[in-house]
């Protein structure tokens, strides 16, 4: 059974134009007339698109245990120092380490980079 059968839509334009037809039904020059119009179904039911290329796998954060062991290092003495080097920029803030390259030092949190000189 067709959805929209058996109800009408009802619309109101105004103001109408007066012409010869509307005048002889009793229709005055400011008069408004509502159309009763019947609706015919609308679309079908679009058949579910197959897609040719699979979906992307996104990246999965991998946890690493006792990852704070890299960035301090314990003396015999009890000394504690630090492996890798602080961020210094305003956004980052305290607690962000930068990684250790082989020719830079790199902030993956502000992408501050700093290139080692080659010696040569």
């Amino acid at each position: 059974m067709d959805h929209w059968q058996g109800r009408e839509v009802k619309r109101t334009i105004a103001p109408a134009v007066p012409s010869r037809r509307s005048m002889s039904r009793g229709a005055c020059g400011q008069s408004t007339l509502h159309l009763v119009l019947r609706l015919r179904g609308g679309a079908k039911k679009r058949k579910k698109k197959n897609y040719t290329t699979p979906k992307k796998i996104k990246h999965k954060h991998k946890k690493v245990k006792l990852a704070m062991l890299k960035y301090y290092k314990v003396d015999d003495n009890g000394k504690i120092t630090r492996q890798r080097r602080e961020c210094p920029s305003d956004e980052c803030g305290a607690g962000v380490f930068m990684a250790n390259m082989f020719d830079r030092q790199y902030c993956g949190r502000c992408h501050l980079t700093y290139v080692f000189n080659k010696p040569e």
